[in-house]
């Protein structure tokens, strides 16, 4: 990544055009890493999207996908799934462009125009085949991070890289693509995002590493559909939290449990303080603890 893309990336970034993940994966695109973006945005946005890709982009072409798309349901709070539309009968609806090389927009063309599954999708953006396939369960309607939680077990330390989480809290911090793991230790995900750190430390945006850091090194809590993020690279022991922490992230349809009033870990083993009550983090139906971690070294 040169100069001249670096601040048309921060330009996007900084008009609200992309997000936080799509800067990691311009800088992928960049590093050659990746052939092609596909992009979701605002219709009043597009040109001036278009405008910074055409002053800053030199070496990339775009295109705009033939249709749009709107809201079709919501599984929680983070869950937005949408679905394609007549661009004429909904003008105001979200639009698609495709950000570059030429060969790669030309595929994704192709592949958008046709009836794509998941599995091929894919092969085209450089997702992993494994989290493709568990998309599929998540178009019916399942809750994304219910389907990639659903098989931890009550206590869990990952790497920090791994920390999928981090890009739906505050910043939006990561080094994650724009797409679901299939699970929160997901080989094929962390070894890319091993790769995005590298690229972006290796780019003229590596200033935001420092902060991408601190951001991912956090405790989450999953219980009964809903989802608290505690930043900070390790636990005590025992902590009573002077502010209860309330969950960010939740399903509409489910009764909320209450604020963490406190958090008491030991090893393999940790509770969480609820209404006053301690319960243990088991998995399953009891709640579940990952610790994302810088020095973990699992894998």
């Amino acid at each position: 990544m040169n100069a001249s893309q670096a601040l048309g990336t921060l330009k996007l970034l900084e008009e609200d055009i992309i997000e936080f993940k799509n800067m990691v994966e311009i800088v992928a695109l960049c590093a050659k890493k990746k052939s092609v973006i596909r992009l979701v945005m605002a219709a009043n946005k597009i040109d001036t999207a278009k405008k910074h890709f055409s002053a800053y982009f030199e070496e990339y072409s775009y295109a705009l996908a033939p249709f749009g798309l709107i809201n079709a349901f919501s599984g929680s709070t983070v869950d937005h799934f949408q679905r394609r539309v007549d661009i004429h009968e909904h003008p105001d609806g979200d639009r698609v462009i495709f950000f570059g090389t030429t060969r790669g927009i030309a595929q994704a063309l192709e592949l958008e125009r046709a009836a794509c599954g998941n599995l091929e999708a894919s092969y085209t953006y450089g997702y992993p085949s494994c989290c493709a396939l568990a998309y599929d369960s998540i178009e019916r309607g399942r809750c994304w991070i219910e389907a990639c939680l659903s098989n931890t077990p009550g206590v869990v330390r990952l790497p920090a890289l791994a920390n999928r989480f981090s890009t739906l809290v505050g910043a939006q911090l990561g080094v994650h693509l724009d797409y679901f793991p299939c699970s929160i230790d997901c080989s094929d995900t962390l070894s890319i995002n091993k790769t995005n750190r590298n690229c972006l430390s290796l780019s003229p945006l590596a200033d935001f590493l420092p902060s991408i850091n601190e951001h991912i090194n956090a405790t989450v809590i999953w219980w009964g559909g809903y989802l608290w993020y505690i930043k900070g690279t390790s636990l005590q022991e025992h902590k009573i939290f002077s502010r209860p922490i309330k969950p960010f992230v939740f399903s509409p349809s489910i009764a909320c449990p209450g604020a963490i009033e406190g958090i008491a870990y030991h090893g393999s083993r940790a509770e969480i303080l609820i209404n006053g009550k301690w319960l243990s983090c088991r998995g399953g139906s009891s709640p579940c603890m990952i610790l994302f971690e810088e020095n973990s070294d699992h894998g």
